[in-house]
C-alpha cells in the first residue's frame, strides 16, 4: 500500500534528520559553515527512500500477511485506501501552494508600493511593517522598516551587513527551494522539521561570516535582539528571509560563547552517531509495493517449481503442455483447455467481496486464492482458486474452482468428470 511507503519515507527521513544533527555539531566543532548538514539531509532524504521503493519493487516478494478474518476486517480491506492517500496528497500540496502563492503575489503587490531609499547601490526599500528581510530569489531586495531610518548609523550598517551576507551566500534561494520540497511532500512529516533546521543553520552561518568581517560580538548581539523585539512579519513569513525571533537567543548565545579548541572526542562521537543512524536506515525495509502479494500467515516463501516464474506482470506456468480444467455451473461438467504456456495474473481482492489473494508455492505446486486471472490464446478465464500441479509427463495441469471462461477463440473441447 501506499500508506506503508509513506512510513518508511518518514521514518527513514527522520533517522536522516538525526543524523543531520550530528553532522551539523561536527561541522560547528571543525567551524566550518553548519547549513551543509541540512543540504545533505535533504538530498538523502529525497535520495535513498525513493531509491529503496524502487529497488524493492523490482524484486519479486511474496509477503507472509495474515489475511482478515472478520466481516469488519474484510470491509476495511474492501476500500481502496491507495486512493484515498494519493488524493489527500494531492490536495494538501494544491492548497499549500496556492497559499504560498496568495502570500507571495500580495507581498509582490505590496513590495511595489515601498520607497526605494535613494543614493543607493543595492535595491533596498523602505516598508512599514514589514523587515529587516531579505526579499525575491533573483533580483532580492533588501526591505528596512522605517522606524530603523531613526536609529544610530552604527545599527544600520550592521543590520545592512547581516542582509547583504544573505544576498551573497544566495540563502533566499535554499530557503524557498525548501519549502518548495515540503509543500510537495506535506505528509513527510520530518521535512518540516528540515525547514527550521535549515534557516536556523543559515542564520547562524551569517552571524559568523558578518563576525569575521570585524564586527564586535556584543554589539552584534545587542543589535539583533533590539531589532527583534521590534521585527514584524509580512503575510507569509516563509516568503522573505525573516526567522523566528524564538532563534534569537540561541544565535547570541552561540556568538558569544567563546570559541573553542576542536575536540577529537567530541568529533568522533558525532561521527559515531551518524554511522549508526546511517545503519538503522540502511536495515529498514522498504515495502515491495508494486509486486507485493499477500498471504496468509500459513503461506511458504519456497521457489516456484521448474518451468514457472514470477514476475511483475504475474506467473508464468510454463513447461509443456498446460491444461486448464475449467469447471461448469452444473456439478460435473468441464471443459478442457490446452496451451503451450500459461500466464496467470493474481489480482488482489481488496475491492471484490473483502477477501485477499493469497498464494502458497511448494517445489510440485502452487495454490492461488481469491481473484486469480488466466491469459492465453484470446481466452480469458478467472476464478477463486487456482491449483497447478506437474503432471508425469513433464506438462502442467491446472484446476480451477468457481471459474468463468470468456473465449475469443475456438471454443475449447467439453469434458465430463
Amino acid at each position: 500500500m501506499i500508506a506503508e511507503a509513506f512510513v518508511y519515507v518518514i521514518a527513514v527521513t527522520l533517522l536522516i534528520g538525526l543524523a543531520a544533527l550530528s553532522v551539523e555539531q561536527f561541522l560547528a566543532e571543525i567551524r566550518r559553515p553548519r547549513r551543509y548538514a541540512w543540504f545533505g539531509a535533504y538530498a538523502g532524504a529525497l535520495i535513498f527512500p525513493p531509491l529503496s521503493l524502487l529497488l524493492a519493487a523490482g524484486t519479486p516478494a511474496v509477503e507472509t500477511v495474515a489475511a482478515p478474518s472478520t466481516v469488519a476486517a474484510a470491509a476495511l480491506s474492501a476500500f481502496d485506501w491507495d486512493a484515498l492517500v494519493i488524493r489527500a496528497w494531492a490536495v494538501a500540496s494544491v492548497v499549500l501552494l496556492l497559499a504560498y502563492l496568495a502570500a507571495w503575489i500580495r507581498l509582490t503587490m505590496l513590495a511595489k508600493h515601498w520607497p526605494r531609499v535613494a543614493n543607493d547601490e543595492r535595491l533596498v526599500v523602505l516598508a512599514d511593517n514589514v523587515g529587516p528581510a531579505v526579499l525575491g530569489v533573483f533580483r532580492p531586495r533588501i526591505v528596512l522598516p522605517r522606524w530603523l531610518l531613526e536609529s544610530p548609523a552604527a545599527v544600520r550598517s550592521t543590520i545592512m551587513a547581516h542582509e547583504l551576507e544573505h544576498i551573497a551566500a544566495r540563502d533566499q534561494a535554499f530557503i524557498v527551494a525548501a519549502q518548495l520540497v515540503t509543500v510537495l511532500l506535506p505528509w513527510n512529516l520530518p521535512l518540516w522539521w528540515f525547514v527550521r533546521r535549515l534557516r536556523a543553520s543559515i542564520e547562524v552561518d551569517c552571524d559568523a561570516r558578518v563576525l569575521r568581517k570585524g564586527v564586535d560580538a556584543a554589539r552584534y548581539a545587542e543589535v539583533l535582539l533590539a531589532v527583534g523585539q521590534r521585527r514584524s512579519f509580512p503575510p507569509l513569513a516563509a516568503a522573505t528571509l525573516i526567522e523566528p525571533v524564538t532563534q534569537l537567543e540561541r544565535r547570541i548565545r552561540i556568538m558569544l560563547t567563546k570559541r573553542r579548541t576542536p575536540s577529537a572526542w567530541r568529533m568522533a562521537t558525532a561521527i559515531g552517531v551518524v554511522a549508526i543512524l546511517a545503519a538503522c536506515a540502511t536495515q529498514v525495509d522498504a515495502p515491495a509495493i508494486a509486486t507485493q502479494v499477500e498471504a496468509p500467515a500459513a503461506a511458504t516463501r519456497s521457489e516456484p517449481a521448474d518451468g514457472s516464474s514470477v514476475s511483475r506482470t504475474g506467473i508464468t506456468l510454463t513447461g509443456g503442455t498446460a491444461v486448464v480444467r475449467v469447471r461448469r455451473e452444473s456439478p460435473g461438467e468441464w471443459y478442457e483447455i490446452s496451451a503451450p504456456e500459461l500466464t496467470v495474473q493474481v489480482a488482489n481482492l481488496r475491492d471484490l467481496h473483502g477477501t485477499m489473494t493469497s498464494v502458497v508455492k511448494t517445489p510440485d505446486r502452487i495454490t492461488l486464492e481469491g481473484d486469480v486471472r488466466f491469459e492465453f490464446e484470446g481466452t480469458s478465464i478467472t476464478a477463486s482458486r487456482a491449483v497447478a500441479e506437474k503432471t508425469p509427463d513433464g506438462g502442467l495441469i491446472v484446476r480451477l474452482t468457481n471459474a468463468t471462461a470468456v473465449r475469443t477463440a475456438a471454443p475449447a473441447s467439453k469434458l465430463s468428470e
